[in-house]
């Protein structure tokens, strides 16, 4: 784990991670973009981040992220409210 960052694990499935410094590669991109990170996953050989922002958001967070190996896993819109 890099230097800026501290690690606890929770169990053999969970950790806390804090990023004392915004130097992480991926996230700068998508705080700049407007998006707010919810949580991220982490493992091994990879981060999941989980980002909620609105369509101009992502638009963003794309063109930031120009030139950055990633997979986008899931894109979806929240569930339409009832009153």
């Amino acid at each position: 784990m890099p230097s800026h960052c501290e690690g606890v694990s929770i169990s053999s499935k969970e950790a806390k991670v804090l990023i004392k410094e915004h130097t992480c590669l991926v996230a700068i991109p998508i705080l700049e973009s407007g998006c707010v990170i919810t949580g991220v996953d982490v493992s091994e050989s990879e981060l999941v981040w989980s980002i909620i922002c609105d369509d101009e958001g992502f638009i963003a967070l794309l063109e930031n992220l120009e030139g950055v190996d990633f997979e986008l896993i899931y894109k979806g819109k929240p569930p339409a409210r009832t009153r």
